[in-house]
Protein backbone atom coordinates (compact mmCIF):
# COMPACT_ATOMS: atom_id res chain seq x y z
CA UNK A 1 0.00 0.00 0.00
CA UNK A 2 1.13 3.48 -0.70
CA UNK A 3 1.84 5.95 2.07
CA UNK A 4 -0.97 8.27 0.90
CA UNK A 5 -3.49 5.43 1.03
CA UNK A 6 -2.40 4.42 4.52
CA UNK A 7 -2.68 8.04 5.65
CA UNK A 8 -6.20 8.25 4.18
CA UNK A 9 -7.28 5.07 6.00
CA UNK A 10 -5.91 6.43 9.25
CA UNK A 11 -7.74 9.75 8.75
CA UNK A 12 -10.95 7.89 7.86
CA UNK A 13 -10.78 5.73 10.99
CA UNK A 14 -10.01 8.79 13.12
CA UNK A 15 -12.89 10.79 11.64
CA UNK A 16 -15.28 7.90 12.19
CA UNK A 17 -14.21 7.46 15.81
CA UNK A 18 -14.41 11.23 16.44
CA UNK A 19 -17.96 11.31 15.08
CA UNK A 20 -18.92 8.33 17.22
CA UNK A 21 -17.46 9.74 20.45
CA UNK A 22 -18.07 13.49 20.05
CA UNK A 23 -21.53 13.19 18.36
CA UNK A 24 -21.01 16.59 16.72
CA UNK A 25 -19.95 17.37 13.16
CA UNK A 26 -18.15 20.61 13.97
CA UNK A 27 -16.21 19.16 16.90
CA UNK A 28 -15.12 16.18 14.77
CA UNK A 29 -13.91 18.53 12.02
CA UNK A 30 -12.03 20.66 14.56
CA UNK A 31 -10.40 17.58 16.07
CA UNK A 32 -9.38 16.30 12.62
CA UNK A 33 -8.01 19.67 11.53
CA UNK A 34 -6.00 19.95 14.75
CA UNK A 35 -4.44 16.56 13.98
CA UNK A 36 -3.04 17.85 10.69
CA UNK A 37 -5.80 17.32 8.14
CA UNK A 38 -6.58 20.43 6.05
CA UNK A 39 -9.91 22.01 7.01
CA UNK A 40 -11.66 21.53 3.65
CA UNK A 41 -10.60 17.86 3.52
CA UNK A 42 -11.80 17.35 7.09
CA UNK A 43 -15.23 18.76 6.19
CA UNK A 44 -15.42 16.57 3.08
CA UNK A 45 -14.38 13.46 5.00
CA UNK A 46 -16.84 14.03 7.86
CA UNK A 47 -19.68 14.79 5.42
CA UNK A 48 -18.85 11.64 3.46
CA UNK A 49 -18.93 9.52 6.62
CA UNK A 50 -22.24 11.04 7.75
CA UNK A 51 -23.80 10.41 4.32
CA UNK A 52 -22.49 6.85 4.31
CA UNK A 53 -23.83 6.18 7.83
CA UNK A 54 -27.30 7.49 7.00
CA UNK A 55 -27.46 5.53 3.73
CA UNK A 56 -26.32 2.38 5.51
CA UNK A 57 -28.94 2.78 8.23
CA UNK A 58 -31.74 3.33 5.73
CA UNK A 59 -30.62 0.39 3.58
CA UNK A 60 -30.43 -1.96 6.57
CA UNK A 61 -33.84 -0.86 7.85
CA UNK A 62 -35.50 -1.34 4.46
CA UNK A 63 -33.91 -4.75 3.87
CA UNK A 64 -34.78 -5.94 7.37
CA UNK A 65 -38.39 -4.79 6.97
CA UNK A 66 -38.73 -6.29 3.48
CA UNK A 67 -37.34 -9.63 4.62
CA UNK A 68 -39.69 -9.78 7.59
CA UNK A 69 -42.66 -8.71 5.45
CA UNK A 70 -41.80 -11.44 2.94
CA UNK A 71 -41.71 -14.07 5.71
CA UNK A 72 -45.06 -12.83 7.03
CA UNK A 73 -46.58 -12.93 3.54
CA UNK A 74 -45.31 -16.44 2.80
CA UNK A 75 -46.48 -17.94 6.07
CA UNK A 76 -49.79 -16.09 5.93
CA UNK A 77 -50.27 -17.56 2.46
CA UNK A 78 -49.48 -21.01 3.81
CA UNK A 79 -52.06 -20.44 6.54
CA UNK A 80 -54.71 -19.37 4.03
CA UNK A 81 -54.03 -22.33 1.72
CA UNK A 82 -53.53 -25.14 4.22
CA UNK A 83 -55.10 -23.80 7.40
CA UNK A 84 -51.91 -24.54 9.31
CA UNK A 85 -50.67 -21.72 11.53
CA UNK A 86 -47.06 -21.41 12.59
CA UNK A 87 -47.22 -19.84 16.05
CA UNK A 88 -43.48 -19.27 16.38
CA UNK A 89 -42.52 -17.84 12.99
CA UNK A 90 -45.24 -15.19 12.57
CA UNK A 91 -44.70 -13.35 15.88
CA UNK A 92 -40.93 -13.42 15.39
CA UNK A 93 -41.33 -12.07 11.86
CA UNK A 94 -43.64 -9.33 13.17
CA UNK A 95 -41.05 -8.37 15.78
CA UNK A 96 -38.39 -8.31 13.05
CA UNK A 97 -40.65 -6.10 10.92
CA UNK A 98 -41.06 -3.60 13.75
CA UNK A 99 -37.32 -3.67 14.43
CA UNK A 100 -36.61 -2.91 10.78
CA UNK A 101 -39.12 -0.05 10.80
CA UNK A 102 -37.58 1.33 13.99
CA UNK A 103 -34.11 1.16 12.44
CA UNK A 104 -35.41 2.88 9.33
CA UNK A 105 -37.09 5.70 11.22
CA UNK A 106 -34.33 6.29 13.77
CA UNK A 107 -31.26 6.23 11.55
CA UNK A 108 -28.27 7.76 13.32
CA UNK A 109 -25.74 9.78 11.35
CA UNK A 110 -22.95 9.40 13.91
CA UNK A 111 -22.78 5.60 14.34
CA UNK A 112 -21.96 3.45 11.39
Amino acid sequence: MSKALLTYHKEYRNAKSYLRTLRNREKAVDKLSSSGVPLNEAYELVDYIITKNVASGIKNGVLYSMGAALIIAVFSGIFLITGRLYFIILPLAAIALFKGLRDLLTTNKFDG
